[in-house]
């Protein structure tokens, strides 16, 4: 018969396992994780010239929308020269 999972010796087993091997990888590559995310943090942010606040879109859209209607409009008063 079988020794389980919740005998005695396995448990003690996994433990020194854990402690001995999957402890050290898992401390070392929380090491690099943090090193790289200081290293990210510590980068000036890079702005990206694609990305605009809603209000200056809003805006561009309004005054796209009033020069469609003045070039538009037949009767609009034209300046005169």
């Amino acid at each position: 018969m079988a020794k389980g999972l919740r005998a005695s010796t396995k448990k003690a087993n996994m433990v020194k396992l854990r402690a001995r091997v999957f402890g050290p990888a898992e401390d070392a590559r929380t090491q690099r994780l943090s090193a790289k995310l200081l290293e990210l943090a510590s980068k000036p942010k890079v702005e990206d010239d694609r990305m605009e606040d809603v209000a200056t879109v809003e805006l561009k859209q309004q005054e796209k929308e009033e020069d469609k209607e003045a070039e538009s409009d037949p009767l609009a008063e034209q300046p005169e020269e």
